[in-house]
């Protein structure tokens, strides 16, 4: 993030080319570039970005492995709790995961959380709901973000005890 007033501060209107990053570059703030930089040519160098990202640096490598490590802890714990028949809902599931994550260090998630159970765990990218949870599949997609580096875990768990059909079931869509 940049600091505000940045633009203000930049009083260069020589500034022949500015590189930018065409995968997240917004219309609206490639308008404002054009606006700052009015005879500067702009050249997109999102694949120069995109092979620099690819590098991690140790300390780039330390974020991800705290952000996975949060992950993973919250995933343990909510194992725990839906054994104990803590929670009831959906919802109630993702708030756990939520609140467990920035307990344990994470500044917010990487992307909504996803808790699906029973037919909801075969609608892709579902919206988690107040739906009770019963015996059966309850899907989860969430992750921890830590210092802007986010993890990503997906897990099938089931509730109650799995069938022969339910396994032979999970083993076809594995």
């Amino acid at each position: 993030n940049l600091a505000t007033g940045w633009e203000k501060k930049l009083t260069n209107t020589k500034v022949k080319k500015v590189g930018i990053n065409n995968e997240s570059l917004t219309v609206a703030y490639l308008n404002k570039l054009k606006r700052i930089f009015p005879k500067a040519k702009f050249v997109d160098v999102s694949s120069k970005i995109n092979e620099l990202r690819m590098q991690k640096t140790p300390e780039e490598i330390k974020k991800i492995s705290k952000a996975c490590d949060i992950t993973s802890l919250a995933f343990n714990d909510l194992l725990e709790e839906l054994q104990n028949k803590r929670l009831q809902t959906e919802k109630d599931v993702a708030f756990y995961l939520e609140k467990r994550m920035k307990q344990l260090g994470a500044e917010c998630t990487s992307f909504p959380t996803i808790v699906a159970s029973g037919k909801n765990a075969a609608i892709p990218h579902h919206q988690t709901s107040n739906k009770k949870l019963r015996k059966g599949f309850l899907l989860l997609d969430f992750g921890a973000c830590y210092k802007n580096y986010c993890a990503d875990m997906t897990r099938m768990v089931y509730l109650g005890t799995p069938s022969k059909q339910d396994k032979d079931i999970y083993q076809l869509l594995l």
